[in-house]
């Protein structure tokens, strides 16, 4: 019967059927239970009749019933799972009419089929709604309707607008904006929603002169200054009474996170985040270097390279300068090839992270998938459960004109019929699927088959696929040969991404996991030719960056001796200052010391970015001098500032590692109430280890997928919660990207015990 019938089933129940089956049973010998429709109904108490006279018996009794099909099919049951897209500082929450998902907490939830889902996103304040994606597009209502397993995603945009001021001779002034948020002064940034456009005004106090604003890019001369806050902004403001070149210093910032899109083979458009000047002459623009030499410069924070070779491999760097010719470090680099977005070799030594080889924002977070001997050099063991490679920032795979080509080296432990296994595919479960169901290859787009190959794929040996979309056609290659052709064109520009496993490899289960070994995977934003395809096989277009264990990079500082304020002044240089709420400067390990642990205190981020830790190695330092020591109490370090990322904390005087809600590091050592005590948090990719005055306390053979943190220090702050305060005094917190070895903390903790 179809789905969509609304005739009714009925319950044949034949309770007893008498006579002899054989000559041990001459009671009854059949009992049974049919399901069917009215026009069949009486057919089948004449058949089953006719089967109990032709068997020496008779039909005693039956009893029918009316089944509701509608009911039938609630017997089953899919799960609704909802998520949160934070676009800068955006953050916001999605609940269902029902009440049964309320995401912040519970974002996922298991509904009877044919349940209509009405979700609602709510933006927090000073952010705005950026739209949905998966089981909804757009920005309007989202209504889903819960024929299989469905993922929702609700974007949430918010950027900050930050203010520097720079005078020279004593030129001051103010700043202030339309709409309110900025009064600079006291108040110098401030967090808007996305596309909101701000007007700043500078006034210059008496003696002083407004001379502009920087970057040109953004504002240029003594006017009023008008900025759209879709990214987050960074404007300077400089007075002065008598500027003069050439006195300036100070190099401006290093350009953030350089980038890179494809236009064509031939044709690289570059891209990053502005950078700042606080020297006093104002930045002037910035400086493009390839291969190592400087090609141009721009007052932009884009660039366009024409003229590429398309098989050739580029370097490119970026840095800004001043106007007295200062110029900053260079941006780590981008390496592009033809059209390539990414190749992940899976050559790292050791970590989480699967470098592209391109550009860090298409690098993968490994998630219990181990190195193993690939096709060429190591490859990727795709375990059943909780394995997979993920996006780690953002930014999706930009595909142009919609050309791609996808390639990979597969090992799968078995074929079987009626299994599927995930090559790669868009996070949310209706987007683009690349995989493997019944050995063949097959490609989907909005739940829907469009591409099923004719070759099968063997398992436990080596085997080269590709799937290409040139406009016309897809078509997929096994082994470089032509396997299928099928005339169609899908409307795929971008593509958030998950490797290996369903857009669920990290809830535990299994479902469309790849079993075996993958390696060389290549990513292009071209169609690339069989000849091109067949040429390159065996070779690796790109090496990962090594990573070293040693020379760690600060993130941030904080020794807590502002004599006043509500800043946490992060003495690293890295502009990741802290907004100190309630806790109080007391006398400190080293000099003065942060008071929590009473009225909602903690320090929470006054800068728009997160801490970043490259490769996923991390150090975490501090002095601690705990009140108390509780059973059954949980201390907040450091965590992340929503509810399920990274926290290290002391739960029942032991220090704690979790992720994701989950504990992965518990410690042996306790610690002391009312003692000042070193402890130390050390993620080196391949363990987390952690340390109490000096010692190792415990080790702990895991990674854990963190690349950015954005952070709270001295509790757990979700909207207007606030819980698991730190009670007592914190002092010298140090983060460092990078590994501090053993004798490196043993020796920071002998100079400051």
């Amino acid at each position: 019967m179809s789905k969509h019938s609304t005739a009714p089933l009925y319950r044949a129940v034949f309770h007893q059927i008498s006579g002899r089956h054989d000559q041990s049973s001459p009671q009854g010998f059949l009992h049974g239970v049919i399901l069917v429709a009215l026009p069949v109904l009486f057919l089948v108490v004449m058949l089953v009749s006719f089967a109990a006279s032709a068997m020496g018996g008779m039909l005693v009794s039956s009893t029918f019933e009316t089944l509701d099909e509608t009911a039938l099919s609630k017997q089953k049951q899919f799960t609704l799972t909802v998520g949160k897209k934070k676009i800068g500082a955006g953050d916001g929450s999605i609940t269902s009419a029902d009440g049964l998902i309320n995401c912040g907490t519970t974002c996922r939830q298991r509904y009877d089929a044919g349940t209509s889902v009405t979700l609602t996103a709510t933006p927090a304040e000073n952010s705005s709604f950026a739209g949905w994606s998966g089981a909804c597009s757009g920005t309007g209502a989202c209504t889903v309707a819960m024929d299989k397993t469905k993922s929702v995603k609700a974007a949430f945009a918010a950027y900050k607008l930050k203010i520097i001021k720079t005078g020279k001779k004593q030129g001051t002034g103010n700043v202030t904006s339309i709409p309110a948020g900025i009064d600079c002064g006291a108040t110098c940034q401030n967090i808007y929603p996305s596309g909101t456009t701000v007007t700043l005004s500078a006034v210059p106090d008496s003696g002083s002169s407004f001379t502009g604003w920087t970057p040109k890019s953004l504002c240029s001369g003594t006017d009023p200054c008008t900025v759209t806050m879709n990214t987050a902004r960074t404007v300077t403001a400089t007075f002065s009474g008598s500027p003069t070149s050439g006195t300036d210093t100070v190099p401006p910032s290093v350009p953030g996170l350089l980038s890179f899109s494809w236009t064509g083979r031939t044709q690289v458009k570059l891209y990053w985040y502005e950078s700042t000047d606080t020297g006093g002459s104002g930045l002037a623009g910035y400086i493009i270097y390839r291969n190592g030499i400087r090609i141009a410069t721009t007052d932009s924070t884009t660039y366009s390279d024409t003229g590429l070779s398309p098989d050739k491999v580029y370097t490119y760097t970026a840095s800004a300068y001043d106007n007295a010719s200062n110029e900053s470090e260079k941006t780590t680099p981008v390496r592009v090839m033809g059209g390539l977005l990414a190749h992940y070799s899976f050559d790292e030594d050791f970590g989480n992270i699967a470098s592209s080889g391109t550009a860090m924002i298409h690098d993968g977070l490994i998630t219990a998938a181990s190195r193993v001997e690939g096709r060429i050099g190591n490859g990727l063991r795709i375990n059943l459960e909780n394995s997979c490679v993920t996006e780690w920032y953002f930014n999706s795979y930009a595909f142009g004109e919609g050309l791609i080509t996808i390639e990979a080296w597969i090992k799968p432990d078995r074929i079987e019929a009626g299994e599927i296994y995930r090559i790669i595919g868009s996070s949310y479960i209706d987007g683009f699927i690349f995989q493997i169901r019944d050995g063949r290859l097959e490609v989907l787009h909005d739940g829907q088959s469009y591409h099923y190959g004719a070759g099968m794929i063997a398992p436990n040996v080596w085997t080269h696929i590709a799937y290409v979309s040139d406009g016309r056609d897809i078509i997929t290659y096994i082994n470089g040969v032509e396997d299928t052709r099928t005339n169609i064109t899908l409307p795929i520009q971008w593509m958030d991404w998950i490797i290996g496993a369903n857009s669920d490899c990290n809830d535990g289960s299994s479902a469309e996991g790849f079993p075996g070994i993958m390696d060389e995977i290549r990513i292009w934003s071209v169609a690339r030719s069989q000849s091109e395809i067949v040429a390159n096989t065996e070779k690796q277009l790109l090496t990962p960056q090594k990573v070293s264990l040693k020379n760690p990079v600060p993130e941030a500082f904080y020794n807590f001796d502002e004599v006043s304020g509500n800043i946490a002044e992060d003495i690293s240089g890295n502009d990741n200052d802290g907004l100190i709420t309630a806790a109080s400067r007391v006398e400190g390990k080293i000099g003065n010391g942060l008071r929590f642990g009473q009225n909602n205190s903690y320090v929470s981020p006054n800068t728009w970015h997160s801490y970043y830790f490259g490769e996923g190695l991390i150090t975490i330092e501090a002095w601690i001098k705990p009140d108390r020591i509780e059973a059954g109490e949980i201390y907040r370090i450091i965590g992340s500032s929503y509810i399920d990322g990274f926290i290290f904390q002391i739960r029942d005087g032991r220090l704690e590692v979790l992720h994701d809600g989950q504990s992965y590091h518990y410690g042996a050592g306790m610690i002391a109430p009312n003692v000042w005590t070193h402890i130390a948090y050390v993620s080196d990719g391949r363990d987390i280890i952690t340390y109490i005055n000096g010692v190792e306390d415990t080790r702990t053979n895991i990674t854990l997928p963190i690349r950015f943190m954005n952070w709270v220090i001295g509790a757990s702050v979700s909207g207007n919660i606030h819980a698991e305060e730190f009670p007592g005094i914190m002092d010298e917190l140090r983060i460092w990207s990078g590994v501090q070895t053993s004798t490196e903390i043993q020796k920071y903790y002998d100079s400051t015990k």
